[in-house]
């Protein structure tokens, strides 16, 4: 397992605040209040946040496990030929 070095937690940390902008967002522009800040229940939606953002961190630490890179990503970097 990967999933101790700088590098893989810096990558899960990039990834899981990514993640709770996107839902948090979402929750803004697609939820019934959207886009209406004033009385958005910003608990409930933090909280939806904050779970799509440890959902994302737990993917992450089940990609370290099942690959032998130091990264977050299940993507593989390739070099261009030439």
């Amino acid at each position: 397992m990967t999933f101790f070095t700088t590098k893989f937690w810096a990558d899960a940390a990039e990834r899981a605040t990514k993640t709770v902008a996107q839902a948090l967002l979402a929750l803004l522009v697609v939820g019934d209040q959207a886009l209406n800040i004033l009385t958005v229940n910003w608990t409930q939606a933090l909280g939806v946040a904050a779970g799509a953002g440890l959902i994302s961190v737990l993917m992450s630490v089940v990609t370290a496990s099942v690959t032998s890179s130091d990264s977050a990503s299940l993507a593989v970097k390739t070099m261009p030929k030439g």
